[in-house]
């Protein structure tokens, strides 16, 4: 067995919606190889033995009610206040984990998870969680086993990893098309823009096999170790399915954060008199200008997992895009600005593609790196 350790697991703030209380720390053993059981013994679907992902931590659980006055003072006067990412010093508790098939019960928990990539935007996420529950024993969400669940919140969600075809007629996935085209006009550079907007037409008849989604979501600093056997586990049930689901191009929203570049050098060239004399810039040439600069800053990926994508030895053809979503992130949440080494971190979602090949091959990378 292989150990792990996570840090705070935050949910979203999408919709306006401000951070759930959070678990601060976690340690946990986990099997070789994720093995997804049924949370019900008379669950329809058994998919084998009961191999549950464990977490095991120390903590004092009856230490909440003591700072919750201070926490409200502390959020009151550290409202406008960056956060930093320290973890040193947060409460230690015990939770056992386990990966189990999606259920109607978990659809809420689905829709917290949903909201960290769509925020505020106009996307039935309920629609959506209802489509990959329906696709049960296909996917996984990430729940604590029996002995540690709240009896108020007994399908608690902590992570969810599953896929749905963005190539219906239902109008959540039209929706969702359209958000992310208008995005893609926005931002995007033109190749990576007329490629989003071939892949979304239905009329092309290349693209009969199919177009889907990947969601991947998980609370802020859950343990990255469950991402190896969770895709491997994905990979095993697109074996079991591959009559019914059949793509060839999948999409997939990952949260980033990216660094503040210095932008004193090309505030200086452009106000130089041959800068002054040329004309103005066009839409093409700023979105052009802002990939170069966002090209030269440090991100963060909040699910470390996504950083392979990234590595141009191992994917060096990647069509992605990237949008800001500052001002619709709560400025109290830790999905906000971040400071690290007393650098700033802004909160961005990138967009990416990837063809068939491309998809397994980041399922072959994530399961050996985790």
């Amino acid at each position: 067995m292989s150990s792990y350790t996570g840090v705070s697991t935050d949910s979203n703030e999408g919709h306006g919606l401000t951070d759930v209380p959070s678990l601060s720390f976690f340690s946990a053993i986990m099997t070789e190889r994720l093995i997804k059981k049924p949370k019900k013994k008379d669950h329809p679907q058994n998919k084998g033995e009961e191999t549950p992902m464990e977490v095991e931590t120390n903590s004092d659980e009856h230490e909440e009610e003591e700072t919750d006055s201070n926490d409200e003072d502390d959020e009151l006067s550290d409202q406008d206040a960056l956060i930093t990412d320290d973890v040193d010093g947060l409460e230690r508790l015990n939770f056992e984990f386990e990966a189990v098939p999606l259920e109607q019960g978990d659809t809420d928990g689905i829709v917290n998870l949903l909201t960290q990539i769509f925020l505020r935007a106009d996307i039935d996420c309920e629609g959506i969680a209802k489509i990959l529950v329906s696709q049960s024993p296909f996917g996984c969400v990430y729940t604590p086993v029996e002995e540690c669940t709240d009896e108020d919140n007994e399908n608690g969600v902590y992570g969810v990893l599953s896929m749905f075809n963005l190539r219906s007629n239902e109008k959540v996935q039209q929706d969702i098309a359209n958000f992310v085209l208008q995005k893609a006009r926005k931002f995007a550079e033109k190749p990576v823009m007329k490629r989003i907007e071939d892949l979304f037409d239905q009329r092309t008849e290349t693209n009969h096999e199919g177009l889907w989604m990947l969601v991947n979501e998980k609370m802020l600093h859950f343990p990255e170790q469950i991402a190896g056997p969770a895709f491997n586990s994905l990979k095993d049930d697109l074996a079991k399915s591959h009559k019914s689901i059949q793509f060839e191009h999948v999409i997939v929203i990952i949260k980033v954060r990216i660094s503040d570049v210095d932008a004193s050098t090309s505030e200086t060239n452009s106000t130089t008199p041959a800068a002054q004399g040329k004309k103005k810039k066009g839409k093409a040439e700023k979105k052009r200008l802002a990939a170069a600069k966002l090209a030269e800053a440090k991100v963060v990926y909040d699910n470390p997992e996504e950083a392979l994508l990234f590595q141009t030895e191992l994917f060096p053809s990647l069509a992605y895009f990237q949008y800001p979503v500052q001002s619709e992130v709560e400025k109290q949440s830790k999905f906000h600005i971040i400071v690290r080494d007393g650098i700033t971190y802004r909160p961005f979602r990138r967009v990416v593609i990837l063809s068939k090949e491309q998809f397994f091959d980041y399922i072959d990378k994530v399961v050996a790196a985790f």
